[in-house]
């Protein structure tokens, strides 16, 4: 619960703000959690996807609005403006970062804490919502093998090959589809007074660092509604609100962010700390 609140928290935010630092907070954010969670071989794949959309926003957002007092150029007699250039930027960053966060929800918070979180009162959103996150690594996984078969037996990569792999990747997933049908009716799903096993308490630590959470979430909440986090684009770029409020809730966000490295670096500590003391 602890770990769906804080990305709750942090995309809401993300989502609804438009002003650049706020932006660029959760951009950093986002790269540095995702590379932590994912390894350093995340941020190739994360490159694969950030780069295209920071390219493709932008040039849509420009060529199809011509708003703006800066003009760098005509194109087919419609005005590029800088303005045009830098909101469809802000928006790429947007998306992009959001896509960033949630690609850290998929690999924080895996099936069977969705089905915790879920399973009690909405025990059918639960299982649909577990399996979805569960079913394109799956079937990557399992085209894998396949491919890793048919290239065993000889087969050359090509069109014909790779509907060929898909067929029986069709065809398995349909099988096992049936297997998972018949095992969960065999364990009495859906009947009434099923109980399920977890291995989730809420400890003390938990509430210290959801009440953390909720903290710097509500400041940096009540500062985007109050308007700190709104900027004009259009017809020129002109920030709204700013003040001593605006700093403390940049570093707020900024907290926020960064919030699970810090824990992990406070718990890492204490693990060198115990061994320093055993070694004494």
């Amino acid at each position: 619960m602890v770990n769906f609140i804080f990305f709750l928290v942090v995309i809401g935010i993300t989502m609804f703000s438009n002003h650049p630092l706020f932006l660029g907070i959760t951009c950093v954010g986002a790269w540095t959690n995702c590379i932590f969670m994912k390894g350093k071989q995340a941020a190739k794949s994360c490159c694969l996807l950030f780069v295209p959309v920071c390219t493709i926003v932008p040039l849509i957002n420009v060529l199809n609005v011509h708003k703006g007092v800066t003009v760098l150029f005509y194109l087919n007699d419609n005005p590029i403006t800088l303005e045009a250039c830098i909101y469809g930027l802000v928006q790429a960053v947007l998306l992009g970062s959001v896509i960033l966060w949630f690609s850290c929800v998929n690999e924080s918070i895996t099936s069977d804490k969705w089905i915790y979180l879920l399973g009690r009162r909405f025990p059918t959103l639960g299982l649909l919502v577990s399996m979805v996150l569960r079913f394109i690594p799956l079937l990557k996984h399992r085209l894998g093998e396949i491919r890793q078969g048919q290239h065993c037996m000889g087969r050359k990569q090509g069109v014909r090959q790779f509907f060929k792999e898909l067929s029986i990747l069709t065809a398995w997933s349909l099988e096992a589809s049936i297997d998972t049908a018949d095992s969960m009716e065999a364990r009495g799903y859906g009947l009434k007074g099923r109980s399920s096993y977890h291995l989730f308490r809420f400890r003390k630590q938990d509430a210290y660092i959801l009440t953390v959470i909720l903290l710097l979430g509500s400041f940096v909440a009540l500062a985007v509604w109050s308007g700190r986090g709104d900027i004009y684009y259009y017809p020129e770029i002109r920030f709204l609100k700013q003040d001593v409020f605006s700093v403390i809730s940049l570093v707020s966000f900024a907290i926020l962010n960064f919030l699970p490295l810090i824990l992990e670096g406070i718990e890492r500590e204490k693990k060198h700390e115990f061994v320093r003391v055993e070694e004494v």
